[in-house]
């Protein structure tokens, strides 16, 4: 780099152990970085520009002491420079015991008045960094930003801590709603289990009853038919025996008045008799009167077929109560199979009087059963 107004100068320590003999080091301009490996000599030139410039060097006047008998000096030459022409020179010598300027012996205020010409103040120390205050400033400024990073570190934990109180305070409180609701849960579980246990026991009791269900459904339905039947052709002979019955009455009445005619020509005698002629009206009332003969022996018979019809609507009215009877007592008594007509009924018809007649008195174990068990089943037993 170009050499800056300020002078540079040359250091020149002689007669130190470590610079035996005259060595000459520099120039030095206005900023000069002294570099090099461990052990190259770098304390030791700044130990001497710090003697020959006035800093106290503890380590440098130890070193000094040790020398030999030789004469110790440090001598340092500065320069003025215009433009890159150097200019008059100044060499200032510390030797020891004594210090000079130009090679005359001068007091230690003369001495540092002349280094002042230069800029160069001792006491304030501004024209010489060593290694250790470098290391100091980093070592502190490391120290500020480790302060700087502890104290936000420390707000962040605290920020971190309140957070963490907040959460844990939450977790807290969700963890007592948390066990209000399993206990909660666990009633209404018990609810549940409850009545799943009541719907099983309900559904099992209705599957058992559901063939005996579906069999008296179906012989409603078959007795409700046939009821609506008979009702219908009930109807229908009751209109039949309406008409035949006005029929009926008419006939009597003129059968009435024939037997008046046949009184009065008997009145008249026998020979009135024997001239008797039927007239066409009267013969047309004999005709009526044999039809009304056919229509009462016609109407016998269609009252006949309703006493019949009535006393199968009764039998089958008996029956179905019976039956509902007899699967009572199936679900009520144990042991309780049904009744002798249905455990043994013959495939053929045919055959229903032989087996009616080999099982005589047996016919009515169902009712001897239901006298033997109650008398509230054997008065329903009765009623049937």
């Amino acid at each position: 780099m170009p050499p800056s107004k300020v002078p540079p100068g040359k250091d020149h320590p002689s007669g130190a152990r470590e610079f035996q003999g005259f060595q000459t080091i520099g120039p030095f301009y206005e900023f000069t970085a002294i570099i090099g490996p461990n052990g190259a000599g770098k304390s030791n030139l700044m130990d001497a520009i710090s003697f020959v410039l006035g800093v106290r060097s503890a380590p440098f006047f130890t070193l000094l002491m040790a020398a030999t008998k030789n004469r110790v000096a440090v001598k340092l030459l500065l320069g003025w420079f215009t433009g890159w022409m150097p200019g008059e020179e100044f060499e200032f010598t510390r030797t020891i015991p004594s210090a000079g300027v130009n090679g005359g012996i001068v007091n230690w205020n003369e001495y540092d008045k002349k280094l002042r010409e230069f800029g160069i103040l001792v006491k304030a120390r501004n024209f010489l960094v060593f290694q250790k205050s470098l290391k100091q400033e980093h070592f502190l400024w490391q120290l500020l930003n480790i302060e700087r990073d502890t104290e936000n570190s420390n707000e962040d934990l605290e920020a971190m801590e309140e957070s963490r109180k907040q959460i844990l305070d939450e977790l807290s409180m969700y963890e007592k709603e948390l066990s209000k609701k399993k206990k909660e849960q666990n009633g209404y579980l018990k609810e549940v289990g409850h009545f799943e246990r009541k719907i099983a026991e309900k559904k099992t009791i209705l599957d058992k009853s559901q063939p005996e269900m579906l069999k008296l459904m179906e012989e409603v339905t078959r007795l409700t038919q046939k009821i609506k039947s008979t009702t219908k052709d009930l109807k229908k002979k009751k209109e039949e025996k309406n008409r035949h019955l006005e029929e009926v009455e008419k006939l009597q009445n003129d059968l009435q008045d024939l037997i008046k005619q046949l009184d009065d020509l008997c009145e008249k005698g026998p020979g009135a008799s024997e001239n008797l002629q039927l007239a066409d009206s009267q013969l047309e009332t004999y005709h009526q009167i044999l039809y009304h003969d056919r229509l009462k022996t016609k109407l016998d018979e269609v009252e006949k077929k309703l006493r019949e019809l009535k006393a199968d609507r009764y039998e089958n009215e008996r029956a179905a109560r019976f039956s509902q009877a007899v699967e009572t007592l199936k679900r009520l008594f144990p042991g309780v199979n049904g009744r002798m007509t249905d455990l043994c009924r013959p495939k053929q018809t045919k055959y229903n009087l032989a087996v009616t007649v080999a099982m005589g008195r047996f016919m009515d174990s169902g009712k001897e059963c239901i006298k033997v068990e109650g008398l509230r089943l054997c008065f329903s037993h009765s009623a049937i």
